[in-house]
């Protein structure tokens, strides 16, 4: 490769890099498929990361978590951030009504408005109770499915499923 050649690639290289781009795809750690019925964000959302994912062990032995996170969203109506926390994974497993889940529309800026964000919070030792749902956890070793069905205090209903392409286990 000649020397001008290799200066030509390096260039290319940081051009990508600068705009957040990979050279190597990696593969989805998780994809969401959301459905939302009810409020400003009623309609159907699907999100895949490379980042975050599943994992069993995170919020204490026992427990189940997710955390999809999309980077570089400019679009203020994307579905960019659900996070999942389950305190009983084996409950889950025949659908459990204590958890925490939310999700979050638009850039990381504008997601934490509450406008911006649904929430719903079962999970008994909790100080502020709110909303109602099901979440069951098909755990399969290195990989898993999470399907729930939830409403916010406020009506907004909402279901999905998460597969988890790849499970991280903390603790024993």
């Amino acid at each position: 490769m000649t020397r001008r050649r290799m200066i030509e690639c390096g260039a290319v290289m940081s051009l990508v890099a600068l705009a957040g781009g990979r050279l190597s795809a990696r593969p989805p750690a998780e994809t969401v498929h959301l459905e939302v019925m009810g409020g400003v964000w009623t309609g159907t959302y699907n999100a895949t990361s490379t980042a975050g994912g599943c994992t069993a062990g995170a919020n204490g032995p026992g427990s189940w978590g997710n955390e999809l996170y999309v980077s570089n969203v400019t679009d203020l109506t994307a579905l960019v951030n659900l996070p999942l926390v389950v305190p009983d994974a084996k409950a889950a497993k025949d659908g459990t009504s204590a958890f925490y889940l939310a999700v979050g529309f638009g850039p990381l800026a504008r997601r934490t408005e509450t406008t911006y964000q649904l929430e719903v919070e079962t999970r008994p030792n909790q100080k502020h109770s709110s909303g109602s749902g099901l979440v069951t956890v098909r755990d399969n070793g290195d990989s898993a499915i999470v399907a729930f069905t939830a409403n916010t205090a406020s009506g907004v209903a909402f279901k999905g499923t998460i597969t988890c392409n790849t499970v991280t286990r903390k603790g024993s």
